[in-house]
């Protein structure tokens, strides 16, 4: 919201009557395009006006979300808090409606045990999907825990302790030559 001066909304409205001037300041009043500045000085004038008034934004119309999110989500996914939230749902929206599709069209295969890294790219695409922030806030929105999906956590890194990585002799295979033979090649 941003403050406006009672003279620069007359501005449209400058060569008409005063009464003309008051009927147009409360028609934008009745819109809900403007709000009075209680703490800013009346005009003087009759019927009075306020000198100052905020410009509210107009409010979006989320009908169509909170049709989607009544009627075309599947039960297991909660929607009570994007109800409440409707601008966090259009900022999930594409997280919520690939999870809603996995779930409508392949919730059979949550019966076989994958990692977490394996689960969020059947889902999503994105093997680090899940084990980052936003794939957790995302179930979080959606009343769902991890355990849900029948998942097992992976280490990324090799449980190497305190010992470097070293090379390993891998065999390759045996030459028939009786001058060379080479049993082992360096990785």
């Amino acid at each position: 919201m941003k403050k406006i001066l009672l003279e620069k909304l007359l501005e449209k409205c400058r060569e008409q009557t005063y009464q003309k001037q008051y009927e147009y300041i409360m028609n934008l009043l009745e819109e809900e395009k403007i709000k009075s500045v209680k703490a800013s000085r009346l005009n003087g004038k009759s019927p009075a006006l306020y000198r100052e008034y905020w410009v509210l934004e107009e409010k979006k119309d989320y009908s169509t979300y909170i049709e989607e999110l009544r009627y075309e989500i599947v039960p297991d996914i909660s929607v009570d808090y994007y109800l409440r939230h409707l601008e966090s749902y259009e900022a999930d929206r594409t997280w919520v409606l690939e999870l809603n599709q996995y779930l409508k069209n392949k919730k059979k295969t949550l019966q076989f045990k994958v990692s977490v890294n394996e689960r969020s790219f059947e889902i999503w695409g994105q093997e680090k999907f899940l084990s980052r922030g936003q794939g957790k806030r995302i179930l979080n929105r959606c009343g769902l825990e991890l355990s849900f999906f029948y998942i097992y956590e992976m280490t990324d890194k090799l449980e190497s302790g305190s010992k470097k990585f070293r090379r390993r002799r891998i065999p390759v295979g045996i030459c028939h030559s009786l001058k060379s033979v080479r049993l082992y090649e360096e990785r």
